[in-house]
């Protein structure tokens, strides 16, 4: 990526972090003293305040500051500045003592020693990340990247995806592999379909908070339409690419049903998780009426370049019924002036202020999911609209306003939900979405298969040149 696109990365992110360490922006004069505010700043108060803190406030200033430190790093290396790592390390350092300083002027916000210890060393976990990766994983990983994006850009679709849904397989990463903490998770494991009674109520007469709790019908359906996507991609790629391999039917088997079974036995160590046959069960389900949907509208498919893509109108319907419904589900909806009132909270108009008042590491992921939700349907269309003729400025244009529409759609709707909550940041979100979709292709035109284009001519090149016979003076 070029220094210019990770120069622009780094201030947007800059700004992000910035607006997200000052809302709700109420502005206030009777601060505490400066002289008291510096003396928070030593090892004693430090070390005091770790202890006191709560796990979810470190970590979520720490993770808030890794990719700053990323880009930070990533955009000295590519200025040729000496000095890179420490730098990078000190820029979060004073960026965070900045934020720390200002915060003293805004209600609601509370100074202190150990947001810029932990900014700080987020800044030198992305820093150490960025170099790890730039000097050792970068040729290697851009290699084999582009030559999925060249030659299987669909498998590496499937890759994305199992990556994000193995994050979300493992979330709040309390692991534990104790005996105590794998007996109560042996103990918690669903073995009963479309039901939930605990292994420990049916063998050892032992209940859990979950026994006894109606069976989630919204979850599965849920979990039923996001694999109906996933079993439909797997039959493009088998049809696609692997249909010629030696063992392309087994690795299509292998694709389609593993990924469940991997994600609910990595839950049996995940303390506060429990893993559930009808997980499963909907893998199994949603993947079958994926492979039947692919059977009927893509027969005769094989590899035609580009028009692969356009493949993927058959399950996009269904990726956006999975949208909204994962968007609107439990459909606690009801309307009445209480719940009108509430609706029209001018709060909600205040991007991520509902995220402020309430961190945890699901709301993390939940930001993280939302940003990349539209993601899919943007690269898609985008594609179309490439195909069209149309230029970049419109179709940025299009996926954009589809994006944060969609997104306003379903929060709007939230807002009479009784379980869910609905503000602007999700339809921001989704409309940023729109654009990274529109950026990826982008810059896969502009850069990366130009890039593909030269390195294959210069192998060709080699080889021919390796292949021409020497000729030796008589």
């Amino acid at each position: 990526m070029n220094r210019k696109i990770v120069g622009i990365l780094l201030i947007l992110f800059t700004f992000f972090v910035i607006y997200n360490t000052l809302i709700p922006f109420e502005f206030q004069t009777n601060t505490i003293p400066i002289d008291t505010f510096l003396e928070t700043f030593s090892v004693a108060y430090l070390i005091k305040q770790l202890q006191i803190t709560s796990l979810t406030d470190i970590a979520g200033n720490i993770l808030l500051f890794i990719p700053f430190g990323f880009l930070m790093y990533t955009w000295l290396l590519q200025g040729g500045n000496k000095g890179k790592p420490l730098i990078s390390i000190l820029s979060g350092t004073i960026l965070s003592l900045l934020i720390e300083v200002v915060q003293l002027f805004f209600k609601g916000r509370t100074s202190s020693v150990t947001d810029v210890f932990n900014n700080t060393f987020g800044t030198f976990i992305g820093t150490a990340s960025a170099w790890f990766y730039l000097r050792m994983l970068a040729k290697t990983s851009r290699r084999i990247a582009w030559e999925f994006l060249h030659s299987q850009p669909l498998t590496l679709i499937l890759v994305s995806i199992f990556g994000i849904q193995l994050f979300a397989a493992i979330l709040p990463f309390n692991v534990s592999i104790t005996v105590s903490d794998l007996k109560t998770s042996f103990k918690n494991l669903n073995i009963i379909p479309f039901d939930y009674r605990s292994l420990g109520l049916l063998l050892f007469d032992s209940r859990n908070r979950l026994d006894g709790i109606a069976f989630n019908w919204f979850k599965f359906i849920e979990d039923w339409l996001y694999w109906i996507v996933w079993g439909y991609i797997a039959a493009l790629c088998f049809h696609t690419y692997w249909y010629r391999k030696t063992n392309g039917k087994l690795l299509m088997l292998a694709v389609c049903f593993l990924p469940g079974i991997v994600f609910e036995c990595l839950q049996l160590f995940i303390v506060s998780r429990y893993s559930d046959i009808n997980d499963m069960i909907s893998n199994a389900l949603g993947v079958f009426f994926g492979l039947f949907l692919y059977k009927g509208l893509c027969r005769d498919l094989r590899n035609d370049g580009d028009r692969t893509w356009m493949h993927l109108k058959g399950v996009l319907f269904v990726y956006i019924a999975f949208i909204l419904f994962a968007g609107l589900q439990p459909f606690d909806f009801r309307f009445s002036s209480i719940v009108l009132k509430d609706a029209l909270n001018i709060h909600r108009l205040v991007p991520f202020l509902a995220y402020f008042n309430k961190t945890t590491i699901w709301n993390i992921y939940d930001l993280v999911a939302s940003l990349f939700m539209f993601f899919p349907v943007s690269l898609w269309v985008s594609h179309h609209l490439r195909e069209k003729g149309h230029s970049w400025q419109i179709i940025y244009i299009v996926t954009i306003l589809a994006g944060f529409g969609l997104g306003s759609l379903i929060e709007s709707i939230q807002l009479f939900s009784l379980t869910r909550t609905g503000d602007i940041t999700d339809a921001l979100l989704y409309g940023a979405g729109g654009f990274l979709g529109t950026f990826a292709l982008f810059y896969f035109y502009k850069e990366i298969k130009p890039s593909i284009s030269r390195t294959r001519e210069r192998d060709l090149l080699d080889k021919f040149r390796k292949a021409r016979p020497s000729h030796t003076k008589i």
